[in-house]
C-alpha cells in the first residue's frame, strides 16, 4: 500500500471520529462543543462528535427525547431550551453521568416520570420553567 493510500485512509478515519456537523448547526471539534439553532429534524443528530461536552440546540422540531443522547457520554452541559419537547423517555439521561447543568426551560413538557431523570448523578443545574409541567411522579425528586 503506498504511503498516499494510507493517508487517505487515516484521513477518513480522524473525520469520523470528529463526526458529521449538520448544516443548520456550528461544531467545534477541538473545544468539544455543538450549538445547532433553527433545526429542522424531529430528532436529536446522532453523528456529532460522540465526545462533545457541550450541546445547545434551540428552535427544533423535536418533540421527544429519546435514545439519540446515548451516543454523547462525556456531556456536561445541555441545553434543548427554547425547542417543542413534550415528552422525555423514560431513562433519556441514563447514560449522562456526567451532566452538570440542563436546560429544558420554553419547551412544552407535561409530565416528568421517575425514571426520566435516572443517571444524572452529577447534576447540579435544572431548568425546567416554562413549561407545561402538571405531572412529577413519586421518586422525580431524588437527584
Amino acid at each position: 500500500m503506498n504511503s498516499s493510500v494510507i493517508l487517505i485512509v487515516f484521513g477518513l478515519l480522524l473525520n469520523l471520529t470528529n463526526g458529521y456537523c449538520p448544516r443548520s448547526c456550528i461544531c467545534n471539534n477541538e473545544r468539544l462543543w455543538v450549538k445547532c439553532d433553527n433545526f429542522s429534524l424531529n430528532s436529536v443528530p446522532i453523528t456529532l462528535n460522540p465526545h462533545i461536552t457541550s450541546f445547545t440546540l434551540h428552535n427544533s422540531n423535536i418533540s421527544t427525547l429519546n435514545q439519540g443522547l446515548q451516543f454523547y457520554e462525556a456531556l456536561q452541559d445541555l441545553d434543548f431550551s427554547r425547542n417543542q419537547i413534550r415528552n422525555l423517555a423514560d431513562n433519556v439521561f441514563s447514560r449522562q453521568s456526567n451532566l452538570v447543568v440542563l436546560n429544558l426551560s420554553w419547551n412544552k413538557i407535561t409530565s416528568i416520570s421517575a425514571g426520566t431523570l435516572d443517571g444524572l448523578v452529577k447534576l447540579d443545574y435544572l431548568d425546567l420553567q416554562f413549561n407545561h409541567l402538571d405531572t412529577l411522579e413519586p421518586g422525580t425528586n431524588t437527584l
